[in-house]
């Protein structure tokens, strides 16, 4: 943000770089969730004529900022619910998380991680793939909350950006891109 006071076209480079850095695709043209939602967060600070708006992103940082941190608190509270309520039959007896979370650790004691992100990264690594291979209800109801947060979060994004776009979770995807390529559209026939 500091940069676009002293030297506006090199925040706008910027930022248009960092929006082509992240902008990825599966190999059949579908853009990421991690893009849409991405796409979505910025398409407000876009103006027409493609420049961004910093000093209104500036602005709307902490609600945004507090938006992403109020989502992501709500998901993993419910997702330690789901996790710590998960039985698990690794092999002919059921077994609860606190035996999975001792076995992981047992695990990961043998190797030598100091780095706490590390080991924190690890754990829950092995914890969901555990999940997925133990618990297959739990995994399945993980996957579930994950698609319906995403799908949550796409159309409260969506009714800001177009409040009277037809949200069928189905096309939110394809209004995104819809959006974005029309702005972009537009943006370069001014230039």
């Amino acid at each position: 943000m500091a940069c676009k006071d002293n030297k506006p076209d090199i925040a706008k480079r910027m930022f248009w770089m960092f929006y082509a850095d992240n902008y990825y695709t599966y190999p059949n043209g579908v853009v990421t969730s991690y893009t849409n939602l991405l796409s979505l967060i910025f398409m407000p600070f876009i103006n027409d004529d493609l420049s961004i708006d910093f000093d209104e992103m500036a602005k709307q940082q902490p609600v945004i900022a507090e938006y992403i941190f109020v989502k992501l608190t709500n998901l993993v509270t419910t997702l330690f619910i789901i996790v710590r309520n998960a039985s698990f039959k690794p092999y002919k007896y059921e077994r609860d998380f606190e035996f999975i979370e001792e076995r992981v650790h047992s695990i990961l004691s043998r190797e030598n991680t100091n780095d706490i992100l590390n080991y924190d990264t690890a754990f829950w690594i092995n914890c969901f793939s555990m999940i997925k291979n133990f618990s297959p209800q739990a995994y399945q109801e993980i996957l579930s909350l994950l698609e319906a947060c995403e799908t949550i979060i796409k159309e409260e994004l969506h009714k800001k950006i177009e409040p009277g776009l037809d949200l069928n979770p189905e096309y939110i995807d394809i209004n995104t891109a819809r959006i974005l390529v029309g702005k972009i559209d537009s943006g370069l026939s001014l230039l």
